[in-house]
């Protein structure tokens, strides 16, 4: 066995930041422990994945998921990498881009809170933050509507058949 060949395999893992383009495009964040995936897009892929980089490693993201799991996994389970890089940035181009990270978030699944963090993809919320933006509002302690049950995370995957059968507005 040939250890010099076998050492590229060995090094430490990186989360690939620095190997990002500072041009627009669509990125994905990966969380190498639960194989959770996030679809972003940016006018700026480096810079702007360099920001999630800080607001994971300070739990700061407003992306309550994924802090929750850098919280549990640490900072350092997510890989960065762009899926797509376009010069369609600016205002004129937009709807484009939004057309394109939507597409890539259902592809990857990353609209599912079961195998994804997105809450939104191309300016469009997901259909569970949608019942949980609902939820929330009907648990306001001045509300009267409800109370969670202790035992309950309101941040635990929605079951799919309820999500299904829910009717947004009801």
């Amino acid at each position: 066995m040939d250890t010099n060949r076998d050492s590229v395999f060995l090094k430490p893992l990186e989360d690939g930041i620095e190997f990002l383009p500072a041009e627009p495009g669509v990125y994905c964040i990966w969380n190498r422990i639960n194989n959770r995936r996030y679809v972003g897009q940016s006018n700026d892929i480096y810079q702007r994945c360099r920001q999630h980089r800080n607001e994971l490693s300070r739990g700061l993201s407003s992306n309550l998921p994924m802090r929750r799991d850098a919280a549990v996994h640490g900072a350092d389970a997510f890989f960065f990498f762009a899926i797509r890089i376009d010069a369609i940035a600016g205002s004129e181009k937009a709807s484009v881009l939004n057309k394109i990270e939507t597409w890539l978030a259902v592809q990857l699944g990353t609209h599912d809170e079961r195998h994804g963090y997105n809450l939104e993809a191309g300016r469009h919320r997901t259909r569970a933050s949608r019942f949980r933006d609902r939820e929330r509002k009907l648990l306001r302690p001045n509300s009267g509507k409800y109370e969670l049950l202790p035992w309950v995370n309101i941040y635990d995957p929605i079951d799919a058949g309820l999500l299904e059968s829910w009717v947004p507005g009801s």
